[in-house]
C-alpha cells in the first residue's frame, strides 16, 4: 500500500483516533505510528491527524472526556509524542471539527482550549510544525 504513493504525489494525509483503546493511553496510534515511520522508505510527507472523537457515529461520540484533566493530558502528550517522533511539517489535532461542533455545541469550548493548550505544547516542540484542524466539507455547503 505505501509502496503506491509514490505514484500519487508528495503528501500522505493519515487521520486516526487519538488513541487505538483505552489501553493504550499515552502511546502514538498504530497506522500513525505506520504512516510517520516509512515517510523516508517511500518518499512522502506524511500529514497526520488524531481524532478526539467517533466521526463515523451520527452524534459525533466523543473519544476522550473533554472535562477530564488526566485524559486532556494523554492527548497532549500523545500529539506531543508524534510530533517530537516523527516532526512532522503537519498535525491535525481534529478532524471535521464543524461536525462536533453542530452535534455537541455545549462540549466545544472545552475542544477549543485543548486545541489551544497542545497547540501552545507543540509550537515549543516544533516551531515550524503546522497545527490545525480539518473540517467537513460537504456540510460547510
Amino acid at each position: 500500500m505505501l509502496s503506491e504513493t509514490k505514484n500519487s504525489g508528495e503528501l500522505l494525509m493519515w487521520q486516526a483516533d487519538w488513541r487505538d483503546s483505552p489501553q493504550t493511553s499515552g502511546q502514538i496510534p498504530q497506522f500513525i505510528q505506520l504512516i510517520g515511520t516509512h515517510k523516508t522508505t517511500f518518499g512522502y510527507e506524511p500529514i497526520l491527524g488524531i481524532n478526539f472523537y467517533n466521526i463515523g457515529s451520527g452524534n459525533a461520540v466523543p473519544l476522550l472526556n473533554l472535562n477530564n484533566t488526566d485524559e486532556r493530558r494523554q492527548f497532549k502528550e500523545v500529539a506531543l509524542a508524534i510530533t517530537q517522533t516523527y516532526k512532522p511539517k503537519y498535525l491535525i489535532l481534529g478532524v471535521e471539527v464543524n461536525t462536533f461542533y453542530l452535534k455537541r455545541p455545549n462540549e466545544f469550548p472545552s475542544f477549543l482550549t485543548l486545541y489551544a493548550e497542545t497547540y501552545d505544547a507543540i509550537k515549543i516542540v516544533s516551531p515550524d510544525t503546522k497545527v490545525f484542524v480539518t473540517f467537513q466539507l460537504e456540510q460547510m455547503k
